[in-house]
């Protein structure tokens, strides 16, 4: 096997939960262009026509699965479909559906923890840690039968760092860090042959989607941000699609139990930016 052929995902089917738009999207079709066949999720299934048409576009099988993970059961649900689709297979779960504390309208909370309700705080668990434990927990039965069985959890750097005024999103994404940890540890030895399940975090740093545009679309605090970055700019979501691909492919067989970050330097202790200056925070 050549180092390309590592990356392949020919003969595997997948699943991909938050796949309508960004990254998710754009995971759903890396996967697809790797040679696998993809069944992708969101909330709406007319949301996710341009995946579904991008997915066929490159010759692989698409699925489609409206479901909202934050209801109870909607997970094993989700789960069951993809596989009955594949004919009971299931060799690949990436986890991207999350969200951050939006208010009614949609616009995003970004409040110190103790001024965000309580409500907030309770969607963005319930979506981001509940769901992620659901999904795994349906998906094992079927990733057990699988050689080449792969899980990864779209976390974020964020879930590695401090994340002042987005507390609810930074804990929920370490949340998903410490299950990917334990369950690669607990799945190691399962799954057909002996590579096991392996099971990862995907941890992207600020990356241009629809969810940041609180904060891409604002110069200040974009500024302030980038500032902080030593690459100097915001990711394209295919700069995360790479990762992806890297982790459920037989090119990490002997990776699990990682916390992937693609975030520019962002992590590195003092942002690796010692003796840049770094300006006041537009939201102190």
């Amino acid at each position: 096997m050549t180092i390309m052929d590592q990356f392949r995902l020919d003969g595997t089917c997948a699943l991909v939960t938050g796949a309508s738009r960004g990254i998710g999207k754009a995971v759903a079709i890396a996967l697809a262009e790797a040679g696998s066949d993809v069944a992708v999720s969101a909330r709406t299934s007319g949301a996710l026509d341009e995946t579904v048409h991008e997915i066929e576009k490159v010759g692989r099988k698409a699925h489609r699965i409206a479901a909202e993970l934050a209801h109870s059961g909607a997970a094993a649900k989700v789960v069951d479909h993809a596989a009955s689709y594949f004919g009971g297979r299931l060799d690949i779960l990436v986890h991207n559906a999350g969200i951050a504390p939006t208010q009614e309208d949609g616009t995003a909370m970004i409040l110190p923890l103790q001024d965000l309700p309580m409500p907030q705080w309770e969607d963005v668990i319930s979506v981001n840690v509940n769901a992620s434990a659901a999904i795994c927990r349906a998906a094992h039965r079927y990733l057990n039968n699988s050689d080449k069985a792969s899980v990864v959890l779209m976390s974020s750097v964020l879930g590695l760092m401090g994340a002042p005024r987005l507390e609810a999103y930074g804990a929920s994404k370490a949340a998903q860090i410490s299950l990917a940890r334990s369950l690669a540890v607990s799945w190691a030895r399962d799954g057909r042959g002996q590579k096991g399940i392996r099971v990862n975090a995907l941890c992207p740093g600020w990356t241009l989607t629809d969810m940041t545009k609180v904060a891409s679309e604002v110069k200040p605090l974009s500024d302030w941000l980038i500032n902080h970055v030593p690459n100097g700019r915001w990711a394209s979501v295919d700069e995360v699609t790479g990762a992806a691909v890297f982790l459920a492919s037989q090119a990490s067989s002997y990776v699990t139990g990682h916390a992937l970050v693609v975030d520019g330097g962002l992590g590195v202790p003092d942002s690796g930016l010692a003796g840049f200056p770094k300006p006041q925070s537009p939201l102190a």
